[in-house]
């Protein structure tokens, strides 16, 4: 890394290898909070849902879904959330460059807790990716507010793959984080890349809807008045993946999520999924996500 003007961090493109460490899809309870601390690593954290208060070093901003949030080694931070309405939180920890891990072994994020009076010397918290301060180039710079529609479906499927075991999982992770930052490269330089249009955004909505359902094709059809085949294509040009893709996906964050904020059973569970038993269930979870669902649910509840 070198240094460039206002003394940033940066990174050209060509040398961008980010190893994730980490990515949690977290809903929060009221008044819940993290911090004041400081990390060993790099944080993207995004608000999709409810209110709260993040603070980056002495700056406090009252945030709501479509709020991105970075902050580097050393930083300073607290994550509160809203009591009334808390906030769902997505957390990426990541370093820049590096050797891919074995599957299973991410890289070490150590997260230090701060006293009420303990003070750090003040850094710049900017990162720059890029040769300069050009159009050719992406500043992360403490805050910015991001399309979610556009945005959240990227850090929804970093949180998806992260508990994966399998071999190719650190690839797909780097891939996704990339991907992540190339896309927030073209929302700053003004690119289009919403690709959310009405039709496709309201099947979606509605796939969602029923993601506690069993996928039936006659859906596509019957809620969009177009061939099936013509919807999927649409769907996927869109989306990025399939209508079943997306609703299992869809069905996934259900189970994700129960997991992590309820107690209930695995078996009522699987029935309320629509799976034939518990352990049709627990196949199709390990599967996905590469662990066994109760170890996901202790495993959860962290950002």
């Amino acid at each position: 890394m070198r240094e460039a003007s206002r003394r940033l961090s940066s990174l050209p493109w060509r040398e961008l290898a980010p190893v994730v460490g980490y990515a949690n899809r977290l809903e929060c309870r009221p008044g819940e909070t993290f911090g004041p601390r400081c990390i060993s690593d790099y944080q993207l954290l995004y608000v999709a849902e409810g209110k709260g208060e993040v603070t980056v070093q002495e700056t406090a901003r009252q945030c709501e879904a479509g709020d991105l949030f970075f902050y580097g080694p050393g930083v300073p931070h607290r994550i509160r959330a809203d009591r009334r309405d808390p906030f769902v939180l997505y957390g990426v920890h990541y370093l820049w460059q590096g050797p891919l891990p074995e599957p299973g072994r991410p890289p070490q994020i150590t997260i230090r807790q701060l006293g009420a009076a303990e003070k750090l010397p003040y850094r710049d918290n900017g990162f720059l990716i890029g040769e300069d301060m050009t159009g050719d180039s992406l500043l992360l710079d403490g805050h910015r507010r991001v399309p979610p529609k556009r945005f959240e479906p990227f850090f929804a499927r970093l949180a998806e793959a992260w508990p994966s075991q399998r071999a190719a999982t650190p690839l797909l992770l780097r891939s996704l984080l990339t991907e992540l930052l190339v896309e927030l490269h073209a929302s700053a330089a003004g690119g289009d890349g919403e690709g959310d249009g009405p039709l496709v955004q309201r099947l979606a909505e509605r796939l969602r809807r029923h993601a506690a359902e069993r996928y039936d094709r006659d859906w596509l059809s019957s809620w969009t008045s177009y061939h099936p085949d013509y919807i999927s294509r649409l769907f996927r040009s869109r989306m990025r993946q399939t209508p079943y893709a997306y609703f299992m996906s869809c069905k996934l964050e259900l189970a994700r999520e129960a997991l992590a904020h309820t107690g209930e059973p695995l078996a009522a569970m699987a029935e309320r999924l629509r799976f034939s038993s518990v352990h049709a269930f627990t196949r199709w979870f390990v599967r996905q996500t590469g662990m066994p669902p109760g170890r996901f649910r202790r495993a959860s509840r962290t950002i």
